[in-house]
């Protein structure tokens, strides 16, 4: 009975540690349109990025992307577009968990720590049809 006592205790003390070094992006779509954002992250012993976690945000939406055990390395996405010259769905530019952008997920590398950032336009003057890379992720 006692050693169970000691498991159940040592269970709860584990599962609160790990879940206390969990890292969090908050993501806040200020956009009109539909995103979803992939956070890749780098799983302890591993010394690649890999897909963490998606989540999907309405317009005008914050929500958080729990990075679970990866350490945060990189955003990537995609935003739904409709008007009158063009429907469907384009890449948001990628960017390190650092804050700069870059051409994909071989370039992230990872950081602990919980960040926030903004769906954003990163292409200057509007022009209808918008196109790939033309919004991103601009840091809080």
């Amino acid at each position: 009975m006692r050693n169970n006592a000691l498991i159940f205790l040592m269970m709860i003390l584990f599962l609160g540690a790990s879940h206390a070094s969990a890292f969090e992006a908050t993501i806040t779509n200020q956009t009109d349109h539909r995103v979803f954002v992939d956070g890749y992250g780098v799983a302890p012993g591993t010394d690649h990025s890999e897909l963490a976690m998606t989540i999907g945000l309405n317009p005008k939406e914050t929500l958080s992307l729990d990075f679970m055990h990866y350490v945060p390395s990189g955003l990537t996405g995609r935003i739904y577009v409709e008007n009158p010259r063009q429907r469907g769905w384009l890449q948001i530019r990628s960017v390190t968990i650092q804050g700069g952008d870059t051409d994909g997920i071989s370039n992230f590398t990872p950081m602990p720590g919980n960040t926030s950032w903004v769906i954003c336009w990163k292409a200057g003057i509007v022009a209808l049809p918008l196109k790939d890379n033309q919004y991103g992720f601009c840091k809080k």
